[in-house]
């Protein structure tokens, strides 16, 4: 009888503040990376923060969405005065 009149209001507190952790880990937004760091296969750790490439990632409503610029370099720009059609297939492509 001690163990139930003991564990009735600590599962009486879990079924209130459930609720409320789930909210708390919740992902749903729009969200950007600001920094990257992990481990490669040959064990060497690596990480960068600075020259973080643009990111945009979206969660609502049990859907997801993500694009970002993959690589560690920022990519070419067009030059000044030229237009998309001006370039080569090859220079598009750098860009």
């Amino acid at each position: 009888m001690r163990i139930r009149s003991r564990m009735l209001p600590v599962l009486i507190g879990l079924a209130v503040t459930a609720p409320q952790l789930e909210a708390q880990r919740s992902v749903e937004g729009a969200w950007t990376i600001v920094e990257a760091w992990g481990e490669t296969a040959a064990g060497e750790t690596w990480s960068f923060g600075e020259n973080v490439q643009p990111s945009l990632f979206i969660f609502s409503g049990g859907y997801y969405s993500f694009t970002a610029v993959k690589g560690a370099e920022p990519r070419q720009q067009i030059p000044e005065g030229t237009t998309r059609a001006d370039l080569t297939p090859e220079e598009g492509d750098a860009v």
